[in-house]
């Protein structure tokens, strides 16, 4: 290319190449299964983030700790549980700088499932008992009609036998006489 600036002078520029660096454009994760995350799932975070020259290391925190918590573009939780619930990112760095996430939650249904067995496990225990009180109390009133109509019994043939026995006394009598 041949530039011509003012009269006399003249550039001839060959081959010119410009080359821009800077960090990372700030990062964004994906979280596979996208649905929802049950105890015992498998799960992965993943780092993603354009720069030039490339991203050469991805470190991922869990937010209120100290430490990293793993490294590389993808973080994999091989057995989700309630250990793994709360907020995490990723900081992505290359040879100029550095770019952190935002946050992303894993909240998993761990907790609501302990939750659910508890509420189901109550509930279940609570419905065995009255339902023991139920048959006990149809029981005892069953057997209490019984012994009432028992008594009932008892008491006419009482009434029935004394009433007899007063005839024959009576008729004895009479006959006495």
């Amino acid at each position: 290319m041949l530039i011509n600036e003012a009269p006399g002078v003249s550039l001839n520029i060959t081959d010119l190449q410009v080359e821009i660096s800077d960090a990372p454009d700030k990062p964004i994760i994906s979280i596979k299964p996208s649905g929802e995350i049950m105890e015992g799932d498998s799960v992965n975070l993943t780092c993603s983030s354009e720069s030039n020259p490339p991203v050469h290391n991805y470190s991922w925190f869990k937010v209120n700790e100290t430490s990293s918590v793993g490294s590389g573009q993808t973080y994999s939780i091989s057995n989700f549980n309630s250990g793994h619930i709360g907020w995490f990112y990723c900081e992505a760095q290359n040879e100029v700088g550095s770019q952190r996430s935002a946050a992303v939650s894993l909240n998993g249904n761990v907790a609501q499932n302990s939750v659910l067995y508890v509420v189901v496990g109550v509930s279940v225990g609570c419905g065995g008992f009255i339902f023991i009180l139920i048959i006990v109390f149809v029981w005892k009133c069953k057997h209490r009609a019984d012994d009432i109509s028992q008594s009932q019994v008892n008491s006419n043939n009482r009434i029935l036998h004394s009433r007899n026995k007063t005839a024959q006394t009576v008729d004895l009598g009479i006959f006495k006489k």
